[in-house]
């Protein structure tokens, strides 16, 4: 596919630096990141962006501080709440300690200042790929800054979240939604983690009409690999030993003692926008409500987006590509 200049918006927790390592290792023209409430502090989502570019040598790219809350006050949850520090650690990485930046890479234009300097810089590079691994909220304030003009702007738009036919891991539960694809069972349903953060920014987003791509939580369960895995694990590459220890440390810290497996969503929408898997047309709105808050469903009359899956058969040959673009083989 023809590449574009690429942005990634995200929180950067666990699997959003895993995602950037892999941008970066896979060679993708990746020219900004913009950091975002969500998984972490955004003070702790914009210093690991910027030394994991560091990191990986991508002297060239630029980190934007971003949005330090959603676009309204959340009807469920206190003001900047993130993931929890039992799930990712206090830094957001699992408390992995990496070393600072070699380079000058963050770009800090304040709250009231930075949606009009990232504008200006989609400007400059002619229409853009965005990828959104976290809330949308940054993308959102684009689009009401832009207004219509933001479809001569972004080239493609790429984001990981929502729960549409499964449940989630966030919110209150609801019962008998109608959502899912038998209407006739009925179901306990919970948003997903990135669209619960700021729903507001996910209606703004979708009704901007730019046809995402969306890999949802619904796929993202089937991709996910076990400490057995992980152990067999190797690589000689900075970004592939950060990888690993990452997820070594997920798994000692919350994985094995709550019998969860490290989830790689955030890499996986990467893969997604490479073309990896498969794409299905749906429609998909977003409940801004306090009992249903967050939750994503599928319905006639929705926005229309792309709908990311992947066979089984496809799941393995995916991660193993995923692994190898970052430096990573298996020993056994």
């Amino acid at each position: 596919m023809t590449q574009r200049p690429l942005i990634i918006d995200c929180d950067t927790g666990e699997d959003d630096a895993i995602a950037l390592v892999l941008a970066s290792m896979a060679g993708l023209p990746l020219k900004y990141i913009v950091t975002c409430h969500g998984n972490t502090s955004l003070e702790n989502a914009t210093r690991n962006s910027a030394d994991i570019m560091s990191l990986v040598g991508a002297s060239d790219v630029k980190i934007i501080k971003g949005a330090a809350k959603a676009l309204e006050p959340h009807k469920l949850e206190g003001e900047n709440f993130t993931v929890g520090e039992d799930f990712i650690g206090k830094n957001g990485i699992c408390n992995v300690q990496l070393p600072l930046s070699q380079y000058d890479n963050i770009l800090d234009f304040g709250d009231d200042k930075y949606i009009e300097e990232l504008a200006n810089r989609i400007r400059e590079c002619g229409p853009v790929d965005y990828i959104i691994t976290g809330p949308c909220t940054n993308f959102a304030r684009l689009c009401e800054y832009f207004g219509e003009e933001i479809k001569q702007h972004i080239n493609s738009l790429t984001i990981m979240g929502g729960a549409v036919y499964v449940t989630g891991t966030r919110g209150a539960g609801v019962r008998n939604v109608q959502h899912d694809r038998d209407p006739t069972k009925p179901s306990d349903s919970w948003a997903e983690f990135n669209f619960y953060c700021d729903p507001k920014a996910i209606e703004i987003t979708l009704r901007a009409n730019l046809n995402p791509l969306l890999v949802t939580w619904d796929i993202c369960t089937r991709f996910e690999v076990g400490m057995d895995v992980i152990q067999s694990l190797q690589s000689d590459t900075p970004g592939g030993k950060f990888v690993m220890e990452l997820m070594n440390a997920f798994m000692q810290n919350f994985g094995i003692k709550n019998k969860t497996h490290f989830e790689l969503c955030d890499p996986l929408t990467i893969m997604a926008y490479m073309g990896y898997g498969q794409v299905n047309k749906d429609a998909v709105c977003i409940i801004t409500d306090r009992h249903h808050f967050g939750k994503s469903y599928s319905d006639i009359g929705c926005p229309e987006v792309r709908y990311f899956y992947a066979s089984k058969a496809e799941v393995p040959v995916i991660i193993n590509d995923m692994l190898t673009k970052m430096g990573i083989h298996r020993t056994a």
